[in-house]
Formats: structure tokens, sequence, C-alpha cells
């Protein structure tokens, strides 16, 4: 998290007779800094290897500030948790689901022999098309050994030919995992204000003067 203050009072008293306008500057130079650090946010989460979704890459949202309310801010839509422990880092835990397997045993779905989507991630529905399809009898979760979820070599696996190879589609043996801090939105945007900030501030306070009345 990153908290930039304004003292609207010293910026008052250096514009003297027309420190009326003071306000309206900081307020401006917010809704300036937050609309270019939630790009940069976009920016930053399109570099992860095969890009980030469209629907990662809308999770960041920002409230503007006003001449009443004199904060603007920077957030994450709750429903994209994962981007948090991008951040932060932390435990990664299964989501619930509601296709099966994964979701029953609670945990991690990971592809193995099967092909992502060009994000890197499992498609849509790729479990529940395979389990409840026509050709669902070629599928199945769980062991070869019968080992109970959580096994090493628990997950999703196809019936090959006559059914006496497997192919492992996906791996669904692990329960968490550590996930490092990669996404460092919090650094870049300081680094962006601290290199910016005053510029954008002088510019904004120029603009209040001009369309001072």
């Amino acid at each position: 998290m990153v908290t930039v203050e304004f003292d609207v009072g010293k910026l008052e008293r250096q514009l003297g007779a027309q420190k009326k306008q003071a306000a309206f500057a900081v307020m401006l130079t917010i809704n300036t800094l937050i609309a270019n650090v939630q790009k940069l946010a976009v920016k930053e989460v399109d570099k992860f290897d095969g890009g980030a979704t469209p629907f990662t890459k809308k999770a960041f949202r920002f409230r503007r500030a006003t001449k009443r309310r004199m904060v603007g801010e920077v957030y994450i839509q709750a429903n994209r948790p994962y981007l948090k422990t991008l951040m932060r880092g932390g435990k990664v835990k299964p989501r619930s689901s509601k296709t099966g397997g994964a979701g029953k045993s609670r945990t991690l779905v990971i592809p193995a022999a099967m092909k992502t989507n060009k994000y890197g991630n499992i498609a849509n529905k790729y479990i529940r098309k395979r389990m409840t399809g026509k050709n669902q009898d070629r599928f199945f979760i769980g062991s070869p050994g019968g080992q109970k979820a959580g096994d090493k070599n628990y997950g999703m696996y196809e019936r090959i030919g006559d059914g006496k190879k497997l192919k492992m589609l996906i791996f669904m043996g692990q329960r968490s995992r550590t996930q490092k801090r990669i996404f460092k939105i919090d650094t870049v945007a300081k680094n962006y204000i601290a290199r910016y900030g005053s510029a954008i501030l002088k510019n904004r306070v120029r603009k209040a003067l001009a369309t001072a009345k």
C-alpha cells in the first residue's frame, strides 16, 4: 500500500490571494496520480508469462477525490484475491469448485499433460466438459492405485486406447503451495509518484489558477 499526503495549508500560503484554488489543484493532482497508477498496475500485471487475462486486467479500479473528500485510491476488486497474494506472497489454497474432483477434495488444480490456454491457465469448464460429455468414460479423477486425494498420483486422467494406458491431464495431489511476492505494483507506484508527483502538482496548480473566477 502506498500513501501520499499533500499539505493543502502550505499550498494555500504559497498561493496567497488565490489560495482558494489550492484544494482544487490538489484534487486534480490526486486524480491524475491514481488514474496513472491504475494504468501502471494493468501494464505491470500484463508482464507475467503469457500475459494477464482480460478478467485480471479489469481488476484495478480507482475512486476519485472530490473537493469534499480529498482522498483518492486505487483498489483491487474483491473477487480477484489471487492478485493480493501475488503482491504480498503467501499460501495459495484451492478455490471452491462445482466441477467435482478438485473442489470436493480441496486440492490445487495444476496442468500436467494438457494444453493450457494462451494465458497458461486451464480453460473454463475444461474439467466439466470431459467429466460429463459424451466421451466421459475416457476420463476419471482419482489415483490409479486408489490412493486418497492429496496423493502424488492423484489427478484427472485420460484413458488411452483400450484403457490400459493412462495419461495425467491435471495434477490434483497438492493441497497448498507458497507463492512468492512477484507483483510489486506498490514499489512501481511509489517510484512513479516520487519521480513525477511534484511536476504533476505544479502543472495542476497552473491549471487551477487558469480556471479561477
